[in-house]
């Protein structure tokens, strides 16, 4: 999995480094649209400590939480491409 970052970081995740991958987000029309990341060990950290400001504490246990901004209408193309690759 591959993000470009708009300030010219990118950052690559092989799936196996996961153990699940999912889209969050409310049912509200405008809500956040959030891709969580669930390493597949704890040496995940280490390896990708360019990730370290997306790590969450109490949402997602020793997860990591990436915000894809707030349209509804980008969910189901994203749903989808995560649940056929995982």
């Amino acid at each position: 999995m591959r993000r470009h970052d708009p300030q010219g970081i990118p950052r690559a995740v092989r799936w196996e480094e996961l153990v699940g991958a999912a889209i969050t987000r409310r049912d509200a029309h405008w809500s956040p649209v959030q891709l969580d990341l669930s390493p597949a060990d704890p040496q995940f950290r280490h390896r990708h400590p360019e990730m370290e400001h997306l790590r969450q504490f109490r949402r997602i246990e020793n997860g990591y939480r990436l915000s894809l901004g707030t349209s509804n209408q980008q969910a189901p193309n994203q749903q989808g491409a995560t649940t056929r690759v995982t």
